[in-house]
């Protein structure tokens, strides 16, 4: 985990398994956005997030496949295959539906390398 230049040694995998935007990330499968998380009570640690203004949260799933079977599915993600990380990017501006979208398609994209390397590692 990376926090920019700061690192948050007190927050760790068991606290990120109890926020419920992670769980909804796992249920649904799916990308999500937030802005304004400090008043919606959304997002990824939100007391961090009011303290340093950030306000505006992308969280985007990456899947165990890799490209080869990626473009087989027409880009899309199978039900069966399983999660292996999730990003989570944090901004002091809020996000445009357009750019929520570029993003998550690029990460899922970059995800497919990600799964690909660490396959070969």
């Amino acid at each position: 985990m990376s926090l920019g230049e700061v690192q948050n040694s007190s927050y760790g995998a068991e606290d990120l398994r109890k926020e419920n935007t992670f769980q909804h990330i796992l249920d649904t499968r799916e990308p999500c956005m937030y802005n304004h998380i400090a008043e919606d009570s959304e997002g990824i640690m939100a007391k961090f997030s009011k303290e340093h203004n950030l306000p505006a949260e992308i969280g985007i799933p990456l899947f165990a496949i890799d490209e080869k079977t990626y473009l087989k599915y027409n880009r899309q993600i199978p039900d069966h295959v399983p999660i292996f990380g999730v990003i989570f990017l944090k901004r002091n501006k809020l996000y445009s539906t357009k750019e929520f979208n570029v993003t998550r398609k690029l990460f899922i994209q970059a995800g497919t390398i990600l799964w690909r390397l660490y396959q070969e590692m």
